[in-house]
């Protein structure tokens, strides 16, 4: 069961405006949550080339204050410094239900990937420590 099949905010299939919601072109807002500054730098610089309004935070505090933001979609990572991510992720769910969570992971624990998944992340994007290497753990149904 799915909390939602479309995200209010669905992009337009303009490629020139791939950042930008289909009713007002406002930009797209995404919380980037990693405590890892090149990670951060790396999804900052790729997704606002595409057009997308960045919301960085380097730990799950931060990220609880961004909320107020209102991004239309969160990256996650799990290992945070300050909050265990799952807990931030329960927190994340409890404020805002609606909003799309995708989980960055490195982590090789399937059991804590299914918990994100069970706890209410919407997809999980495996992160390879090698440059181009990414895998899904699941899509969306």
């Amino acid at each position: 069961y799915r909390r939602r099949a479309h995200h209010k905010n669905a992009c337009s299939s303009d490629k020139h405006n791939v950042g930008y919601s289909r009713m007002n072109a406002a930009p797209i807002k995404i919380l980037v949550v990693d405590d890892e500054p090149p990670i951060r730098k790396l999804l900052r610089m790729g997704l606002t080339a595409q057009g997308y309004d960045i919301l960085d935070a380097p730990n799950g505090k931060r990220a609880l204050e961004l909320l107020a933001e209102k991004p239309d979609l969160v990256i996650l990572d799990l290992g945070l410094p300050d909050i265990q991510g799952h807990d931030l992720l329960q927190m994340i769910r409890s404020r805002n239900d609606a909003v799309p969570i995708v989980v960055l992971s490195s982590r090789g624990d399937e059991g804590g990937k299914v918990q994100a998944l069970d706890l209410g992340a919407d997809d999980c994007v495996l992160a390879r420590r090698r440059p181009g290497r990414a895998r899904r753990c699941r899509v969306g149904s």
